[in-house]
């Protein structure tokens, strides 16, 4: 079940939450501060030359909504480990380092109450993070409604021409995939590991792209905002898009303590304007970012045999 447990349980009503609001949570007075990856393009980057990407521009413009200051909390991330990236997010919030943790996959397993008590800080603008970092004492997540989502789709090396419309039509090609991805997971796992001799596996810390370019298998499962910064960076890649989406997709959202109930309430309501009025879309846009709509289900319970095996 990983460090995550499904048992927990939210607060209900309006009493609760308020009076959970008013004494718990970040207290950063008129600002609404949101975790950043300081190297996950296109959803946000710091640079020498700057800073970008569609989560920093959404948050900036969710402020607005909300009345509040945008501020950012930049970290650095570790996907070494399959739950990094939740402990990561609980760590920061339970320590008030921000309100929001933004590009959170909407996943049930990634909410809740963790199984362990007490977690380490990631590198972070601010502060020392790592295996020196400060220990933080975990609170229980929660989510927000998503604000787009992240399907996969094969990308296909520059001599391959065919069409594909399922996975299926991938027999014949040697493939591409990362450890430890949901990506690497669903090309392993198709009918049962039918492609697992043609499938060549890189180390989750290298990138899939770079190694499709340079031909070293003939296509890969991707997320399309993943190859959206690669094509912004490598204009000229021979690259291409298939236009096959994976039917598993990941919707993303924020993730918040439990504690800060009220706030979430009030983003909600601005993520479902800033979709309906087309401002979400826009700045998707402006970052060379492909958008999508949330799909249904918002938050997926479980990857279920059939899921992993299908496409």
């Amino acid at each position: 079940m990983g460090v995550y447990s499904h048992g927990w349980k939210r607060l209900t009503g309006l009493v609760a939450a308020a009076f959970v609001a008013m004494f718990a949570g970040p207290t950063f007075a008129g600002t609404l501060r949101i975790c950043l990856d300081d190297d996950a393009p296109p959803y946000s980057f710091k640079r020498k030359s700057g800073t970008g990407g569609f989560d920093l521009a959404f948050g900036i413009q969710l402020a607005q909504r909300l009345g509040r200051v945008f501020e950012a909390q930049w970290f650095e991330s570790e996907y070494e480990k399959e739950e990094s990236l939740a402990l990561d997010a609980n760590a920061l919030l339970s320590a008030e380092k921000c309100h929001l943790f933004a590009a959170y996959p909407l996943f049930s397993g990634m909410l809740g109450l963790p199984a362990i008590e007490n977690g380490k800080l990631p590198e972070h603008e601010g502060g020392r993070g790592g295996p020196r970092g400060q220990r933080v004492r975990l609170g229980v997540l929660v989510a927000t409604h998503a604000y787009h989502a992240a399907p996969l789709e094969i990308i296909l090396g520059s001599r391959i021409d065919r069409q594909v419309k399922s996975l299926a039509d991938l027999k014949g090609l040697k493939l591409g995939a990362r450890a430890a991805t949901l990506a690497g997971t669903l090309l392993l796992s198709y009918k049962g590991g039918v492609y697992m001799p043609d499938i060549v596996t890189l180390p989750v810390r290298e990138d899939v792209l770079p190694a499709l370019e340079d031909g070293k298998f003939d296509a890969t499962l991707v997320e399309r905002h993943h190859f959206d910064a690669w094509k912004k960076r490598h204009p000229d890649s021979k690259l291409k898009t298939s236009g096959y989406y994976h039917p598993v997709i990941v919707n993303f959202g924020y993730t918040a303590l439990e504690t800060n109930a009220a706030l979430v309430s009030e983003v909600n309501i601005a993520i479902g304007a800033m979709i309906a009025d087309g401002t979400a879309a826009r700045i998707a846009a402006e970052a060379g970012m492909t958008f999508f709509m949330p799909t249904a289900p918002e938050v997926i319970e479980r990857l279920t045999p059939g899921m992993l095996a299908g496409g």
